[in-house]
């Protein structure tokens, strides 16, 4: 997949890939090759592994807190009052 859409640059672009991978950590050069084809969009990141490896799938409940509904979401709005 990266491979491909590399492969596929004109070769005047290829400089400027290199230079841009020499200048992510190392770390990071280690993540992107232990999970590299594991997803189709890379700028979601690596998937979420346990302290064994395994990867975590999200549980019901884990995005608790994070939306915050007001108390009037269910009354309706007045910009579609026309409309109704």
């Amino acid at each position: 997949m990266l491979y491909e859409k590399i492969a596929s640059l004109p070769p005047s672009l290829l400089p400027m890939v290199e230079q841009f991978i020499d200048t992510l950590p190392l770390e990071k050069k280690q993540d992107l090759a232990a999970w590299e084809g594991s997803y189709e969009d890379p700028d979601w990141g690596p998937p979420p592994v346990d302290k064994n490896g395994k990867r975590i799938h999200p549980q019901p409940g884990c995005m608790k807190g994070t939306f915050i509904m007001h108390d009037n979401f269910f009354e309706p709005d007045d910009d579609w009052k026309e409309y109704m």
